[in-house]
């Protein structure tokens, strides 16, 4: 299976587990970012503050 093929089907049925998941490296990941544990995940975050706009074209830093 190729890459696009893989992703393309994770946006339509997840079947992996991120590492960034897990409770407590989620509880750690926002504290380090926002100083507490409660709040917007930053992609979440990043989707409300777009309010629905959309671009022609994007670009992922650091995306693996």
């Amino acid at each position: 299976m190729s890459a696009e093929n893989f992703w393309d089907r994770e946006v339509v049925a997840p079947t992996h587990t991120s590492w960034m998941e897990h409770p407590r490296i989620r509880e750690y990941i926002l504290r380090s970012i926002s100083r507490h544990e409660e709040g917007l995940w930053p992609v979440d975050w990043f989707m409300l503050w777009l309010k629905g706009r959309r671009f022609a074209r994007g670009l992922s830093i650091g995306c693996g």
